[in-house]
């Protein structure tokens, strides 16, 4: 992900994103991507899997910490996403 600062609204602002999945030596890639070295299907479904988790995980923390309510960090979880993928339509 690569972000910078709008010298105009001093907001960062989202530049690009690039993801790349990295598999075990163990995992046949051609299961996760196409010949053209993109993911299919599978390797899109991985990736998702990976931020959940990872999303949850985050959730938890600052709940079980005590620093933001579960439902507030799901709202607005659901808001960012909405958002970057309007922002994301963009580039």
């Amino acid at each position: 992900m690569t972000i910078e600062v709008d010298s105009q609204s001093g907001k960062t602002a989202l530049l690009s994103v690039d993801l790349q999945l990295e598999l075990s030596p163990k995992l046949d890639e051609t299961i996760y991507y196409n010949p053209d070295g993109k993911a299919n299907q599978e390797g899109i479904q991985a990736l998702t899997n990976t931020f959940i988790y990872g999303l949850a995980a985050n959730v938890n923390y600052g709940h079980q910490s005590g620093q933001w309510d579960k439902e507030q960090h799901l709202a607005y979880i659901f808001m960012e996403i909405k958002r970057g993928i309007d922002e994301l339509e963009k580039i």
